[in-house]
């Protein structure tokens, strides 16, 4: 019987005691990676589809997804619920009214987390999204995308250097025929510092392009696939683009089939391995099918990619479809959810794999100077020395102890270079290493840092993708006799000295400490020629 509804998972035996889950095999997807029954997460008398996950930075692992619990047939809602320390909460529902359509999870280097999802307020469907902090939980709806068409299937990811990036899938409705302009295509846009990016449209083919993942792996490397083909074949194949910060690759077919294969999303384990999930719509007699659930995986951050694993295995009326991998950090495994029917209506399952351990890894999450606004030399009449500390801390992601090896540049149009400093770091534990650098012949600038840890005994070349970190703009130096700081000697800096000039600390209404730049004690001519010879100098 040719199936026309959402279906999809694991064996399933008719027995007399009614529909038996035949629990599958670990069978080992690499080396050291096994996979475990289907376990079930959310199934109600609703149908529950195209769900997304997310492994926040706090433990907590998120998922959300499509349901019609609420409201029946049609009236699709988006709902969600967290795992914590291995127990998953109550479902809560995010909207209440409307069409809704879709789900994507992302979380901003603040801890902020946005839910995306397709909206459709009026004739067209639009990407809205809201934003949850704890403790004030979630904000009122925000529209992404802009458009008379119909925008669907969000996905989104946080870079290593915050930006967020949202790519959908464009349906032209109005499109048919010999068109030029095909009817399915993806866009994306990025958030940065809270402002949005115009949208860009990612594919322009004469074939139909939609069902975009995304991840952007420890290389900063921004991964996109989805599945593209003819419409009127309905047969899909999955491709691959990436974006370095320079430009975007290239495309490159990474599945092919005789069947369709949709609904591809990418992640990397946190070894650094690279993992692609899709489901294949295979056709086992005329126009009859189900959906099963494949995957391949990369060492090489995508440069080659393994044979296709099958990852489902089951009887023709069940489906397997839709899938969503999720690293967690509470048991160190990859959650695969997805889409299946095993009884009735579409539910939400999870094959959860053998954790990823041990594995080894250490990055440098941040840089902190001792002071952000310093002086060439620093300033002795405030107590500012000419020594600027740079402290690097460095985060063990790790399963052991590592001894942490790090160095740092600091530099503008002339580079400082640190020594190296060696501790101890735990697993899952932070230390901080110290670096001293005396500004005494910095020039007036803004310095940015970049601080590099040495690959740790056992560290996959991906997992050390993220050892070379930049920090821009750290530290100003400021030039002498800037006394407002605001990075440059200006007439009102020249005023302050001529106003308190011959002037000494037994008069404070007219001492100003900046304006000692020799410190002597006193505002003398010394210090006015040195702000003069500055006069005009900006950094």
């Amino acid at each position: 019987m040719t199936k026309r509804s959402l279906r999809g998972l694991c064996l399933v035996l008719l027995s007399v005691a009614g529909l038996v889950f035949l629990p599958l095999v670990f069978h080992p997807v690499t080396a050291t990676t096994l996979w475990g029954s289907p376990t079930a997460i959310e199934n109600n008398a609703g149908i529950n589809i195209l769900n997304a996950g997310l492994q926040a930075s706090n433990g907590t692992m998120w998922l959300a997804w499509q349901t019609n619990r609420y409201r029946g047939d049609s009236q699709y809602d988006i709902s969600y619920k967290t795992y914590t320390n291995g127990v998953w909460s109550t479902v809560s529902r995010l909207t209440t009214g409307g069409i809704n359509a879709g789900a994507a999870l992302a979380q901003l280097s603040n801890g902020t987390i946005l839910l995306f999802w397709a909206y459709k307020p009026a004739a067209s469907y639009l990407i809205y999204y809201k934003m949850y902090n704890s403790p004030g939980g979630w904000s009122n709806p925000l529209q992404a995308s802009s458009t008379s068409l119909n925008d669907t299937n969000p996905s989104a990811a946080v870079g290593r250097d915050g930006t967020l990036w949202l790519v959908w899938t464009r349906n032209n409705s109005t499109c048919s025929g010999s068109c030029t302009d095909p009817a399915k295509q993806l866009y994306y846009k990025t958030l940065k510092a809270g402002v949005w990016s115009t949208e860009t449209k990612l594919t322009s083919d004469t074939n139909q392009n939609w069902g975009s993942g995304i991840t952007v792996g420890k290389d900063n490397i921004v991964r996109v696939v989805w599945s593209k083909g003819l419409g009127s074949l309905e047969n899909y194949q999955v491709y691959y683009r990436t974006y370095n910060g320079a430009g975007w690759s290239a495309e490159t077919k990474v599945v092919a089939s005789t069947d369709s294969d949709e609904h591809a999303a990418i992640m990397q384990d946190r070894n650094g391995t690279m993992w692609l999930f899709w489901s294949r719509k295979h056709y086992y007699s005329g126009l009859s099918f189900y959906y099963l659930l494949y995957s391949k995986y990369s060492y090489n951050s995508g440069t080659t990619w393994s044979a296709e694993i099958q990852m489902t295995n089951t009887s023709t009326s069940v489906d397997s479809m839709q899938p969503y991998g999720v690293q967690s950090t509470y048991n160190k495994s990859i959650w695969l959810f997805y889409t299946t029917n095993p009884v009735s209506n579409e539910d939400i399952y999870a094959l959860i794999s053998s954790p990823i351990q041990p594995i080894h890894d250490v990055t440098i999450t941040s840089v902190t100077p001792s002071t952000q606004i310093e002086y060439p030399g620093g300033l002795a009449s405030i107590g500012q020395s000419a020594i600027v500390s740079f402290t690097a801390t460095i985060l063990n992601r790790g399963d052991q102890s590592e001894i942490v090896t790090a160095a740092l540049t600091v530099y503008n149009s002339s580079s400082y270079n640190s020594v190296t400093k060696q501790n101890l770091a735990v697993p899952g534990g932070t230390v901080n290493l110290s670096f001293s650098m005396n500004t005494t012949n910095w020039k007036p600038a803004w310095y940015s840092v970049a601080a590099y840890v040495s690959p740790v005994p056992g560290e996959t070349v991906p997992n050390q993708a993220d050892n070379n970190v930049t920090f821009t703009r750290v530290t100003h130096v400021i030039p002498l006799g800037d006394i407002d700081q605001d990075g440059s000697v200006t007439i009102i800096d020249v005023a302050v000295f001529f106003y308190d000039f011959g002037f000494t600390p037994a008069t404070p209404s007219r001492w100003d400490p900046h304006c000692d730049i020799n410190n002597n004690g006193i505002i003398d001519i010394i210090d006015v020629s040195i702000a003069a010879r500055a006069f005009g100098t900006k950094s």
